[in-house]
């Protein structure tokens, strides 16, 4: 293993971040830095010129900062999305969530997908409940072969992370995007 120099305004230094690769570009959402302040930037690397560029800083229409995130690309090589984490609460306690965003990397406009409230009787109708540090994998995209214009959809496996200090998920879900 080396180290490899990059240039270019490169993300703080900070863990508990997410990545993912989109089409030649390592995307990073998110994270804390050692004395745990939160952070919900996007900054890309392109990994043929390994010069790191700022999609974005935090937007009041964006996820909230957060560490613990998962993500993962559309295979449209523009779309990172990012699902889950946590975020500080005021009283220092950490929120997890389940909430499902998109980021159109060429507009630099953030979509939310799936929202992480639950409904009336404490139960979660569509998103798993909130977690951090789950893992977030691509499966296959599915298209038909029908002469009918039909959405591509890209699959992707949610399983397992935690309610900090609370509990530790087993659970598996799939999660389909449309496009």
């Amino acid at each position: 293993m080396r180290e490899q120099p990059t240039k270019g305004p490169a993300p703080s230094s900070r863990g508990l971040h997410s990545a993912a690769m989109v089409g030649d570009e390592l995307v990073v959402f998110g994270g804390a830095d050692k004395s745990g302040n939160m952070c919900a930037d996007v900054y890309a690397l392109h990994t043929k010129s390994w010069t790191w560029r700022k999609v974005i800083s935090q937007v009041e229409d964006g996820p909230t900062p957060r560490a613990g995130s998962c993500a993962a690309a559309l295979s449209d090589d523009r779309t990172f999305i990012m699902s889950c984490g946590a975020q500080r609460e005021s009283d220092g306690s950490l929120k997890p969530r389940a909430d499902l965003w998109a980021l159109d990397l060429s507009s630099a406009t953030w979509t939310k997908l799936l929202d992480d409230h639950h409904d009336a009787e404490g139960t979660f109708s569509v998103a798993p409940r909130p977690r951090n540090a789950a893992v977030l994998l691509p499966l296959s995209s599915l298209s038909t072969t029908s002469s009918i214009p039909s959405p591509i959809v890209d699959r992707f496996l949610l399983h397992g992370g935690w309610h900090p200090f609370q509990i530790t998920f087993d659970d598996t879900f799939i999660l389909e995007i449309r496009r």
